[in-house]
């Protein structure tokens, strides 16, 4: 759906009854509501897990990169889910005993769409930026909100959380003010310094509303740089430049 109204929200719950019976009827199986309302439970766990480990990096001292981040979130969309919470809390514990990190120049939110390769964020920290939040495909959007475990239909409640609550991205029309805002919220609860607005290259989405937020940030005097790149990590010298250009006009935070 590319609107984020009932009719949309009623379409997707129709969509995924559609997928259940197929799967049902390809494997052999019987994906019964109870089971559902089971993995509901448990891909909610993993969210908040998650967002705690986001919690960490409000700190003046972050206890975890950005790069780390995105490498445990990208971890959570292949593992079984069991397996990855046991493995997360310990990671909690343990960062929760660290001292942090302190050698950065300035705190920065990441923006764009799909981004699964740590190394491009390792490429923006190493010339001192510390990204301490974002709004990714693949970070805070897909953990930012839970499904609605009370509901008792767990099909709608799944079409409800894809369609109207989480978090959106360019895609969904109608819906800008809700991403901007979700943006500048970030930028203030993080002590954000600075804005990096990451497009993949061909994203016609992106492509088309960057162009807003850059404007917007600007006039919320929240300063923005855009960088466009392709699925393969390249041009690292290029990025390394862009990025040590921008962190001087930002000054040091420190």
């Amino acid at each position: 759906p590319r609107k984020t109204d009932e009719p949309q929200v009623g379409w997707y719950r129709d969509e995924l009854a559609n997928l259940r019976k197929n799967m049902e009827e390809y494997f052999g199986v019987k994906i019964t509501d109870k089971r559902l309302k089971e993995a509901i439970k448990l891909h909610n766990e993993t969210r908040c897990l998650q967002r705690k480990l986001y919690e960490l990096r409000k700190k003046s001292n972050p206890s975890i990169s950005g790069a780390d981040t995105l490498a445990v979130t990208v971890a959570g969309t292949a593992m079984p889910g069991e397996y990855y919470n046991s493995l997360l809390k310990n990671l909690l514990k343990d960062l929760s005993k660290s001292e942090g990190i302190s050698n950065y120049r300035a705190r920065l939110l990441l923006m764009g769409g799909i981004l699964d390769n740590p190394a491009y964020i390792e490429v923006i920290e190493s010339q001192g930026g510390l990204v301490v939040t974002d709004s990714l495909c693949l970070g805070s959007r897909i953990l930012w909100v839970d499904v609605d475990e009370e509901t008792e239909e767990p099909l709608a409640a799944l079409a409800r959380y894809y369609v109207q609550k989480r978090p959106s991205c360019p895609r969904t029309f109608g819906d800008y003010e809700r991403r901007i805002g979700f943006v500048k919220d970030m930028v203030k609860d993080y002590k954000v310094d600075g804005v990096i607005l990451e497009r993949l290259a061909f994203c016609d989405h992106w492509g088309f509303e960057q162009h807003t937020i850059e404007t917007d940030l600007k006039e919320s005097k929240i300063p923005c740089l855009i960088l466009d790149r392709e699925y393969v990590l390249s041009g690292v010298g290029q990025l390394r430049t862009r990025v040590q250009a921008f962190l001087e006009t930002l000054g040091d935070s420190r």
